[in-house]
């Protein structure tokens, strides 16, 4: 799976971060794909430096992950960038609608692309 589409990433200042951090995150969108179901990672949240080689968000944000998902597969991850600074409800309010239009997103893709988006 690769990169397919994004919006102001360079904002997010992940790509800033460093070799070691970079590889962290994309551990992260890995133990993603393994998951039954979407979920967020505070920000700066991980192991500790002695802990290298796990998964972690080494961003300043909020990330909230969505699935896209057919019945037999996942087939892309969501990944938002939120602000940190809000409260644990509200994050929870964020994840709920990112799993919802994540749930919408997977009735389009199976009635206007069944054999998948960006199959060519």
């Amino acid at each position: 799976m690769a990169l397919q589409y994004q919006v102001n990433i360079q904002e997010s200042g992940l790509r800033e971060c460093g070799e070691e951090s970079q590889a962290q995150h994309s551990r992260l969108l890995y133990k993603v794909l393994a998951t039954e179901d979407g979920f967020m990672v505070p920000a700066h949240s991980g192991p500790g430096d002695d802990q290298g080689g796990e998964a972690a968000n080494p961003t300043g944000f909020l990330l909230l992950f969505g699935l896209l998902k057919t019945d037999l597969e996942t087939t892309g991850i969501v990944e938002v960038f939120q602000r940190a600074e809000t409260d644990p409800r509200t994050q929870k309010g964020y994840l709920r609608f990112l799993a919802q239009m994540c749930e919408m997103a997977d009735e389009f893709l199976a009635r206007h692309h069944p054999g998948g988006l960006f199959d060519t």
